[in-house]
């Protein structure tokens, strides 16, 4: 599949600050693992530059939502940031899932 048959999601975690250092250890993992998945395109982690306890999370996946949420998320390799990460966060975990439009996957020379 390519990328315009996939989707991505921005996932916004706002971190209690005594739980930073362990959630983006949690991330790292998960990114690891879920980057070497056929289905995976590419990831980003981000912190607000305001608040550095605040991360955005950009991913994008050449499946559908529905292919993602039935054999992706439920790897073993999820299990152990999803039991922590709502106990860990100031605010409720925002995900907002979005379809392909465009891309541009590089600079192109002027």
């Amino acid at each position: 599949m390519e990328m315009k048959d996939g989707f991505a999601a921005v996932v916004h975690l706002k971190i209690k600050p005594e739980k930073l250092d362990r959630i983006k250890a949690l991330v790292a993992d998960v990114g690891d693992a879920m980057s070497a998945e056929k289905e995976f395109v590419h990831a980003w982690v981000h912190h607000s530059k305001d608040d550095p306890t605040s991360l955005v999370i950009y991913e994008a996946w050449s499946c559908d939502i529905d292919y993602f949420m039935k054999n992706l998320f439920t790897k073993s390799y999820r299990k152990t940031y999803e039991a922590e990460i709502s106990r860990a966060l100031r605010e409720e975990r925002n995900i907002e899932v979005l379809d392909y439009v465009q891309s541009y996957p590089g600079r192109r020379e002027s």
